[in-house]
């Protein structure tokens, strides 16, 4: 399994990067080397998904 990762920006481009997001406002850019795959996900594994969500506090994202 090939998991995505950040990518490895240079010091002008990550500025680039964060200058685009205060431009934007209220939006924050992950920056990857490669797109990942979003999952398909059945009704009983989002549901799963979603409890864990609650219970921990955060968002996740299901991808392959």
């Amino acid at each position: 399994m090939v998991h995505p990762t950040y990518a490895r920006l240079k010091k002008t481009q990550l500025k680039k990067v964060q200058d685009l997001e205060k431009e934007l406002g209220d939006v924050y850019l992950l920056v990857v080397e490669k797109t990942p795959a979003i999952a398909t996900l059945s009704k009983e594994h989002l549901a799963k998904v979603q409890k864990l969500e609650k219970e921990i506090g955060v968002i996740l994202i299901a991808y392959k």
